[in-house]
């Protein structure tokens, strides 16, 4: 059987399946963001891994959603470092400008401040910024 981490098309399955097991009586979910962090995390333990983060962030959710601030800090810090360089299971390394372009569309999806504002939290002009934000629109 193979290994968790080589078949990421079964996570949501299988979150499924261990959260109606580990908690019957409510209805938790994942959010989309935690699932894409699930799924880009290698899973040393395998199965028996997923199950016990799934009952640690059961335990923190405060609603019936589990979000990335729920699983442990080792889920998010592996997707950080090693999938922004490596696409997940294929081994082929990803150009600067490729990076950069994903780096990009992650920040300004997720930053809520105005364009000058980004732009000073990247170290880069308002114009540099426009300039990027402009080559990722081909």
């Amino acid at each position: 059987m193979p290994a968790l981490s080589e078949r990421p098309e079964d996570l949501p399955l299988l979150i499924d399946s261990l959260l109606s097991r580990l908690t019957p009586e409510f209805h938790l979910t994942v959010s989309p963001e935690s699932l894409s962090l699930l799924q880009h995390y290698s899973f040393p333990g395998n199965i028996r891994e997923l199950r016990n983060i799934l009952e640690r962030a059961a335990l923190l959710a405060d609603d019936d959603v589990i979000l990335p601030e729920h699983l442990p800090a080792d889920v998010a810090a592996s997707n950080s470092t090693n999938n922004d360089i490596q696409l997940a299971g294929t081994g082929k390394i990803l150009s600067l400008e490729e990076i950069e372009r994903s780096y990009l569309v992650q920040v300004v999806s997720s930053f809520s401040g105005d364009r000058d504002e980004l732009a000073g939290k990247l170290g880069i002009s308002k114009r540099t910024l426009f300039r990027k934000l402009q080559s990722l629109k081909k």
